[in-house]
């Protein structure tokens, strides 16, 4: 169910189950970079909620960490349970353990409020976007 969740934040699909394995095998092999941390509704055996935590390695500020949140997404049937909350104070917390002299994270307009909550601000800069893909 974990695609089904990242469906309700973006297209997801249209690959096999291999392409999967292989992808997620890439990923975890790139130790101390992605840090992708899930919720899981025991009772029933399903993901209800997401976010990563990616670190990129820096030259700047003395060779440090800089972190940015992704793909933060609370199942329909689990939102206002305060989960998007948990996974965005534990991903901060996590980035500061890890040395990210910053950490940030892009949102849709309807979610800055949200994330202002939490100490995260505008900082007056544009976030500029080149897609190859939907």
């Amino acid at each position: 169910g974990y695609l089904e969740l990242l469906s309700q934040l973006t297209k997801v699909g249209g690959y096999s189950k291999q392409k999967y394995e292989a992808h997620f095998d890439a990923m975890r092999a790139m130790t101390g970079c992605h840090y992708v941390v899930v919720i899981e509704d025991t009772e029933i055996a399903k993901v209800v909620a997401n976010a990563t935590l990616l670190v990129e390695k820096k030259f700047i500020h003395g060779a440090v960490n800089r972190g940015r949140i992704e793909d933060v997404v609370v199942d329909k049937d689990y939102r206002k349970l305060h989960l998007g909350s948990f996974l965005l104070e534990f991903l901060t917390v996590l980035s500061k353990e890890l040395g990210c002299y910053k950490v940030t994270l892009d949102c849709k307009p309807e979610m800055v409020g949200f994330y202002q909550k939490y100490g995260y601000s505008n900082e007056g800069q544009v976030f500029l976007t080149q897609r190859y893909h939907d």
